[in-house]
């Protein structure tokens, strides 16, 4: 199995000019600190600048002239000029990371927000993996361009041109032939920075597909080895850390290659110096002090552009995390609120869902035409084979999925006029699949809704019969759970997202398989429960097990997204169709299992 997310992904090129322009609008509120640093690299590089040049004074002047209390001057300027140098410089760090921290924790804040924004439809087509490379990786790429590669350029840009003026005033002939080798430089770069552009979006890419597959197997890691899969996991990781080192190494190859160029460069500069500037300086017309500078300049003279390519892959990285970093803020969701949706207060009459036909990939129909009418008050069972589309009605009740036909009516308002916020807060949900987040019980069921009390969570707990169930733990409601709750029974979880549902106190209720995997104890808790909290409450409940739903009003059988038979469990029973054969068969193989049991208890 190939376990590459990328591929999938379809990212639209966006102009690097363009690209620049909007990551420079990030920058705004920050003017008065990022003028600041501005000035204090400015101070910082001018200060650099002095060194060589008071070599060149302490050799031609204070040691050519004998004069030890000039060269005890020089040499204290020359300490202070480095400690001043230092001492600018960390400033600047200082204050330019709490620019670029802040700037980022504000972006991160903002994608993450996007994110939870999106359709559920967004999620399907987006790894939980590649997800997390955009919020974390991606905008920390963003990060170290705006605190460490922005400035380091911009400073190596003051220190370079800086270097050639002083150059340029001390020895203007030294100068422009030491010049010479600039174009093979900034050609190199040019190439450089072509041929590695491709590269680094890959070593991205690919990061991100490790990440995903790390992210995904790691949460199953129980499953895998139940079935006894980590050979085969194994082996995909290798496979996607293979991808990933074969595209780093081909970048870092070329970065060294780039670097040994750079290297050579150098020497070949100061070569030229030795050479054309010590014949100069046999012949009197140079200084020993002014080459000691231009050599100092020379080695100086690399850095900026060393750093600059050694940063060039932090810009590269950057560059491609707010690629994808804007096209998350740019996408909008697939299902978008109207400008002014209708007011929605409770449920008054019911829920209608008229002639709806849905598919998830806009091709194969998983609903076909599906009609019915939920009256207020009434509970109603969806059944039928796994696939035949019922959690597929609940996920366009909760509009987390637009039918391509036919509307979807609570009290006669097409939901697609009412805000998502407003239908959901009206439909408490309990899924077979529970999801527990960090923190404690009590965070967890109030779901951050400061007006839930200890108090009104025990009242609901009493009214289900599931109290004790929380008294019994070991911190009450400040229990801290564990990751996905693992720390609690498959019984606890479940009840601990039905009184959460219960909390909100919904109009509508909807359990999809909600009692699937408990115990009979715990399953006769929650249908005792049920017969008093569903009295007057619209509910839509999911059941494979047809013993759970035989109390329902009515009964809708799905099959292969149409309904294929409708009433109540009597008069489904009474048509001896394809309700009654499984409601039958379900019997018999309840009744065959207890026959099992019994026989196995009495040879113990």
């Amino acid at each position: 199995m190939d376990y590459v997310y990328y591929e999938e992904e379809t990212i639209t090129r966006t102009p690097l000019r363009a690209l620049a322009r909007r990551m420079l609008t990030l920058l705004r509120g920050h003017g008065l600190q990022l003028f600041l640093c501005l000035m204090l690299l400015f101070a910082a590089s001018g200060v650099s600048l002095l060194g060589p040049l008071l070599v060149r004074r302490a050799v031609d002047v204070n040691i050519a002239g004998r004069d030890y209390g000039g060269l005890l001057h020089t040499v204290l300027f020359y300490l202070g000029a480095q400690l001043a140098f230092l001492l600018l410089t960390y400033v600047q760090r200082v204050r330019l990371e709490t620019v670029g921290q802040r700037i980022i924790s504000a972006l991160r804040e903002r994608l993450f927000a996007r994110v939870t924004e999106m359709s559920i439809s967004f999620f399907d087509k987006n790894p939980v993996g590649r997800l997390i490379a955009r919020v974390e990786s991606d905008t920390e790429a963003m990060r170290m361009l705006f605190t460490s590669a922005v400035v380091t350029f911009m400073g190596d840009a003051i220190m370079f041109f800086g270097m050639l003026a002083v150059m340029a005033y001390v020895n203007l002939k030294l100068m422009l032939i030491t010049s010479l080798i600039l174009p093979p430089i900034v050609f190199g770069a040019w190439l450089f920075s072509k041929k590695s552009t491709p590269l680094f979006l890959g070593v991205r890419k690919r990061l991100a597909d490790v990440t995903a597959f790390l992210t995904e197997h790691l949460q199953g890691a129980a499953i895998i080895q139940i079935f006894g899969r980590e050979r085969q996991v194994t082996d995909a990781m290798r496979h996607a850390n293979q991808r990933k080192f074969e595209t780093t190494l081909r970048v870092e190859l070329m970065v060294v290659a780039f670097f040994n160029c750079l290297f050579f460069t150098e020497i070949l500069g100061i070569t030229i110096i030795l050479w054309q500037g010590g014949k100069w300086a046999l012949e009197g017309a140079v200084t020993i002090g002014t080459l000691m500078m231009f050599m100092g300049y020379v080695r100086r003279f690399f850095e900026p552009l060393r750093r600059f390519s050694e940063e060039l892959s932090t810009i590269q990285k950057a560059f491609s995390g707010a690629q994808r970093v804007f096209e998350i803020l740019d996408t909008e969701p697939h299902i978008v609120d109207r400008p002014t949706p209708l007011v929605w207060k409770r449920l008054e009459k019911g829920i209608t869902f008229e002639n709806v036909w849905f598919s998830y990939n806009g091709n194969d129909w998983v609903l076909r035409d599906i009609s019915f009418d939920v009256p207020k008050g009434e509970r109603w069972a969806l059944v039928g084979a796994t696939g035949g589309g019922k959690t597929s009605i609940i996920n366009l009740l909760l509009r987390f999925y637009q039918p391509q036909r036919g509307r979807i009516l609570v009290d006669g308002i097409d939901i697609a006029e009412l805000s998502q916020q407003e239908l959901r807060s009206r439909i408490g949900l309990v899924l077979q699949d529970i999801f527990l987040f960090p923190g404690n019980v009590f965070e967890n069921l109030r779901m951050g809704e400061e007006t839930i009390s200890k108090d009104r969570v025990m009242t609901a707990a009493k009214r289900i019969g599931v109290a004790d169930v929380l008294r019994r733990l070991p911190g009450g409601l400040e229990t801290e759970l564990a990751e996905r709750g693992e720390n609690l029974s498959t019984g606890e979880r479940q009840l601990m997202s039905f009184l959460r549902a219960l909390l909100v106190d919904p109009d509508i209720l909807v359990l999809d398989e909600a009692t699937s995997s408990v115990d009979p104890h715990t399953e006769r808790v929650i249908q005792h429960a049920l017969t008093e909290l569903l009295a007057g409450r619209t509910s839509l409940v999911i059941a494979h097990r047809l013993s759970t739903v035989v109390d329902s009003d009515h009964i809708l059988v799905i099959h292969d997204g149409r309904i294929l038979e409708s009433g109540n469990h009597s008069a489904l029973l009474a048509k001896e169709g394809y309700y009654s054969k499984l409601f039958k068969l379900q019997r018999l193989a309840s009744e065959q299992g207890a026959e099992e049991l019994s026989s196995g208890v009495a040879k113990s």
